[in-house]
């Protein structure tokens, strides 16, 4: 019901439920997007899991840690939408 209250599909809901419920809290990071989180989320040990999205693996680039940003600022919003 909940889902349909907020006209999402249930299965999302419960993904969102299930990736939630293996990040508590205190051990979420805003720097790091929700889809990490989500790819994360399937490590069965939690201090593995918490040792990796505190210290992401190198990117093979540039050598610098990966980070998310969780949204960029739009200069121009109308040419980005063109």
């Amino acid at each position: 019901m909940f889902a349909e209250d907020v006209g999402l599909a249930y299965t999302t809901v419960r993904s969102y439920r299930w990736v939630s419920s293996r990040w508590p809290k205190e051990r979420r990071r805003a720097d790091v997007s929700h889809t990490i989180h989500k790819i994360l989320a399937s490590i069965p040990d939690e201090q593995e899991r918490y040792e990796a999205v505190t210290n992401p693996p190198a990117n093979s680039r540039g050598g610098q840690a990966r980070r998310q940003r969780i949204a960029r600022p739009v200069s121009h919003p109308a040419a980005a939408a063109s």
